[in-house]
C-alpha cells in the first residue's frame, strides 16, 4: 500500500476578489447545506432544490423568440412540458441554441435547474463549458438577489462533488467541471480555495489523494507535447480566469503536494500519473 499523504504545511491565502454589488436587498439566508464530510451529493441536491424554488416562478412562454428555420412548432410544444419530462434531444438542442436562435434569459432561467441537474448526473449532451457560456451570455452575475446566489451555490456544490472522489470512469473529469466554472464565473478564487482545502485535508489522506489526482488529470496532457498553456483547453472561458488557474498551479502548496505524492506513490499506476503531471507543470512553469 502506498504511503499516506501527510498533513500540510501552513499556507497563505490569496486575497479575495472585491465583492460584486447586488441588484436588490439580500434575500433571506439559504438553508444550510452539509459540510463536505457530511456528503457532497446531498449538498448538491440541496443546492439544486433551492435553485428550482428560486427560479420556479418563470413560466413557459409560447411566444419566446425562435428561429423559424431551426426551431419547429413541435420543439416549442415539447419544451412546454414540465422540465423533468422534456426529452433529452429537445433539451440538448435548446442548450445548444439558447440565447442565439432560441429564447431569452427568462426562458433559460425556467430550464436551468433541470439543465444543471442533468449536467451533474451525466445526462446532458452539450459540454459543461457551453452551459457556462450560456449562463454568461444570460448575464447571470447580474440577476436579481436570490437568483445569482442560488446559481453560485449550485456551481460550488457541483465542484465539491467532483473533488470529493478520485478520477474514475463514470465520474465527470475535473476538466469538464472547470469548463463549466471558467466559462460562467469571473473569479476562480473560491473554487481554487476549495481545491486547496482538499489538497491539505488534515487526517484525510483519501481526500488529499483525490485532490492531487485531479491536479494530475489537468496537467498530464501538457506532458504530451504541443500546447504549454491551459487556455487552449478552455476556449469558452472568461478572460483572465484561466490565468488565475495557471497562477494557482504554480503555487508552492501545489508543487509540494505533487512532489510528495510522486514519492509516496512511486511504483504504482498513480505514481506514473503524478510524475507525468509534474513534467506537465514544469512545461507550464517554464513557459514564461
Amino acid at each position: 500500500m502506498a504511503a499516506p499523504l501527510h498533513a500540510p504545511p501552513e499556507r497563505v491565502r490569496r486575497p479575495a476578489a472585491p465583492p460584486r454589488p447586488v441588484a436588490a436587498e439580500p434575500a433571506p439566508a439559504p438553508r444550510e447545506a452539509p459540510a463536505v464530510g457530511e456528503g457532497t451529493r446531498r449538498q448538491l441536491d440541496l443546492a439544486l432544490t433551492d435553485l428550482s424554488e428560486v427560479l420556479g416562478v418563470y413560466p413557459f412562454r409560447s411566444g419566446m423568440p425562435a428561429c423559424r428555420h431551426c426551431v419547429s412548432d413541435a420543439d416549442l410544444r415539447t419544451l412546454a412540458l414540465p422540465p423533468p419530462r422534456i426529452p433529452r434531444p429537445t433539451l440538448d438542442r435548446y442548450v445548444a441554441k439558447c440565447l442565439t436562435t432560441w429564447g431569452e434569459p427568462v426562458d433559460l432561467k425556467r430550464l436551468l435547474p433541470e439543465v444543471l441537474t442533468r449536467l451533474c448526473d451525466g445526462r446532458l449532451g452539450p459540454p459543461d463549458a457551453l452551459v457556462g457560456a450560456r449562463l454568461r451570455r444570460a448575464g447571470w452575475l447580474d440577476w436579481p438577489a436570490a437568483e445569482a446566489p442560488a446559481v453560485r451555490r449550485t456551481l460550488r456544490a457541483a465542484w465539491l462533488t467532483t473533488l470529493a472522489g478520485a478520477p474514475a470512469q463514470g465520474r465527470a473529469p475535473v476538466t469538464d467541471r472547470l469548463g463549466l466554472i471558467t466559462s460562467a464565473e469571473d473569479d476562480l478564487s473560491p473554487y481554487l480555495d476549495l481545491w486547496e482545502d482538499r489538497l491539505e485535508s488534515p487526517g484525510n489522506p483519501n481526500a488529499r489523494l483525490a485532490a492531487v489526482l485531479h491536479v494530475a488529470d489537468l496537467l498530464g496532457p501538457l506532458d504530451q507535447g504541443g500546447r504549454r498553456r491551459l487556455t487552449r483547453g478552455f476556449p469558452l472561458a472568461r478572460r483572465g480566469v484561466v490565468a488565475q488557474l495557471e497562477h494557482w498551479l504554480r503555487q508552492p502548496v501545489v508543487v509540494r503536494r505533487l512532489a510528495h505524492a510522486a514519492d509516496a506513490l512511486d511504483g504504482t499506476p498513480h505514481g506514473e500519473v503524478v510524475a507525468s503531471a509534474r513534467r506537465g507543470l514544469a512545461r507550464l512553469r517554464n513557459d514564461g
